[in-house]
C-alpha cells in the first residue's frame, strides 16, 4: 500500500477543511477569523502527514503551549466580562 493511499482519507479531510475555509472567506462577511483558523487546520493535517516525527513533536508541544498561553490570556478577559 502506498503512502498516499493510506493517507487519502486525511488528504480528503484536508481538501474539505480548505474548502470549508474558502466558503468562510468569500461567502459569508466577517467570518474571515474562522477561515483562517479552518485553513490553518487544514495545513497542520498536511504537516503532519508530511514531518518526521521527530519535528511532529515539536510542533505538538508548540501548539499544545499556544493553546495553554491562550487559554492564560482568556481567562481575565472572561471573569471581567462576567461583572
Amino acid at each position: 500500500m502506498s503512502k498516499y493511499k493510506k493517507n487519502l482519507p486525511w488528504f480528503i479531510l484536508s481538501a474539505f477543511c480548505f474548502a470549508a475555509a474558502a466558503f468562510f472567506a468569500f461567502a459569508l462577511i466577517g467570518y474571515r477569523v474562522i477561515a483562517l483558523l479552518i485553513a490553518g487546520v487544514g495545513a497542520l493535517i498536511l504537516l503532519y502527514l508530511f514531518l518526521p516525527k521527530k519535528l511532529r513533536r515539536i510542533l505538538t508541544v508548540l501548539i499544545v503551549l499556544g493553546a495553554l498561553i491562550l487559554c492564560a490570556a482568556e481567562i481575565p478577559i472572561i471573569t471581567a466580562a462576567k461583572g
